[in-house]
């Protein structure tokens, strides 16, 4: 039979007192925690005030352009009230003019729910863009009577803009203007290309330390037969 120098039971060797195959398990949960996509944030408009509310920008980490929320309640008869996907309001471009979003970091763009406030055939364009260089640009033609959901490929972005043009007024609705109704936007914010987030970070470096020490204590070990 043998012993190892260090006191360790043969076949299940342990670095300053944790198995080797928790340092395996950390490692791995490092590379999968740094791999996977941070979680999406649902924005929904809400919790920003009442109605006519200025979306104010630092809402959600975000800078906003022009938008202002539209409590369904007030206009039944609108695109507002048609395309309300969740509680009570939705956000809006200011006179139907142009609106952005922005950040001082990238972020990714997943989807949106949008409506023509008061216009059949609107015309909306979307952008995205990135330190001033296009990404994509998309032309949407939403619905007046029911809210089009608008997926999108995740390009890194740091501004968003939307600019609403055309249309003819919606029998029965009682204003007119080439608004448009956003709902439930969903990005992933703060996320830098390639850059795990701090909790990634914190376990891939506690896995490498862990896996220094098990590599310098193995140097050490002596055999010893009997």
């Amino acid at each position: 039979m043998f012993s190892l120098a260090s006191g360790r039971i043969p076949g299940c060797l342990l670095t300053n007192g944790v198995p080797m195959k928790s340092f395996v398990f950390v490692l791995a949960a490092a590379a999968a925690a740094i791999a996977a996509p941070a979680s999406a944030t649902v924005i929904s408009f809400d919790d920003v005030g009442g109605n006519g509310a200025q979306v104010a920008n630092g809402y959600n980490g975000l800078n906003w352009n022009n938008f202002r929320v539209f409590n369904k309640a007030n206009s039944p008869n609108s695109g507002y009230a048609a395309g309300t996907v969740s509680g009570n309001f939705t956000a809006f471009n200011t006179f139907g003019t142009p609106a952005s979003i922005s950040s001082a970091t990238d972020f990714t763009l997943n989807s949106f729910f949008l409506t023509a406030a008061w216009f059949d055939n609107l015309v909306v364009t979307v952008t995205g863009s990135n330190n001033g260089s296009q990404v994509f640009s998309q032309v949407l033609s939403p619905s007046a009577t029911a809210p089009t959901l608008y997926s999108f490929g995740g390009a890194l972005i740091d501004q968003l803009s939307f600019v609403s043009t055309g249309g003819t007024p919606h029998p029965g609705y009682n204003g007119s203007g080439t608004h448009f109704a956003l709902e439930n936007l969903t990005i992933n914010e703060s996320i830098l290309a390639g850059v795990p987030e701090p909790a990634s970070w914190a376990m891939m470096i506690t896995g490498f330390g862990l896996a220094g020490i098990a590599a310098r204590r193995r140097a050490k070990v002596s055999v010893t037969y009997a």
